[in-house]
């Protein structure tokens, strides 16, 4: 009888030890909305400026599954250091953010894009240079790196209508090169479709910001023209300049014409 009792009683413990040490299932994975996707970007400091605007546009890009480029562009929730995007994406192991907007960067792979300097530039770099970063799902945070350099001209006088730039030595200003990032560093291929010259459509007396090509020697300088109405004024020379350090906004301060 004692034998029988013994069993049963086993027979009721060995359940209980078994799913006592049973693994643990493991947490599910969180459900991602790839529709309304949050990113976070904290601005860099460019130019005496260090916030978002309300409403200030980035564009978001990624490789789809098929190797196509996917984009989009997403907007500042609200002014300030840090600030939060929200846009419809794919899954992706990176993405890419380029400011401002409408810079002309396209991907060529996941970790390679192309970036066009235009000729014709109408100061669409309202108030700083083209940037880029990436991030992944997890950490969703961009850090903006400078990669295209920047001048700053400001005209004087309202009747001028067009500012035309060359290299002293009559150097490649625009074009367009492809480029990868590797840690903070960019590196950049031979540029092609290039120009010697810069036309800058403004609207008057103001601050212009015109973009060059990255990694360009300027050992003579700049030369600089202003017109109006097809009379142009004689070119003024500016040197001195250096594009090595892309974070910088080089102010040729104001430049009337001679």
């Amino acid at each position: 009888m004692k034998k029988y009792s013994l069993l049963a009683a086993m027979a009721l413990i060995l359940p209980f030890a078994a799913s006592c040490n049973k693994t643990p299932s493991p947490a599910p994975a969180p459900v991602i909305d790839y529709g309304n996707f949050k990113f976070t970007s904290t601005f860099t400091r460019r130019d005496n400026k260090a916030e978002w605007l309300e409403k200030e546009q980035i564009a978001i890009l990624w490789q789809k599954t098929d190797k196509s480029e996917g984009k989009t562009t997403a907007a500042a929730s609200a002014a300030g250091t840090k600030a939060e995007f929200t846009a419809k994406v794919d899954s992706a192991s990176i993405y890419w953010a380029v400011y401002p907007a409408n810079a002309n960067v396209s991907l060529l792979d996941s970790a390679k894009f192309s970036i066009t300097v235009p000729s014709s530039q109408g100061g669409y770099l309202a108030r700083t240079g083209v940037s880029i970063a990436s991030t992944d799902v997890k950490t969703a945070d961009f850090t903006f790196t400078s990669i295209i350099p920047t001048l700053k001209i400001t005209v004087d006088r309202d009747d001028i209508t067009g500012v035309y730039i060359r290299g002293y030595n009559g150097e490649a200003l625009t074009g367009t090169v492809s480029a990868r990032l590797e840690g903070d560093k960019v590196l950049f291929s031979a540029a092609t479709a290039t120009s010697d010259e810069i036309e800058l459509a403004v609207d008057g007396a103001g601050a212009y910001y015109v973009a060059v090509l990255p990694g360009i020697s300027l050992p003579d300088g700049l030369l600089v023209r202003y017109g109006k109405s097809g009379e142009y004024f004689p070119a003024k020379a500016f040197t001195g300049i250096s594009l090595v350090d892309a974070t910088k906004v080089i102010d040729l301060g104001s430049a009337a014409p001679v």
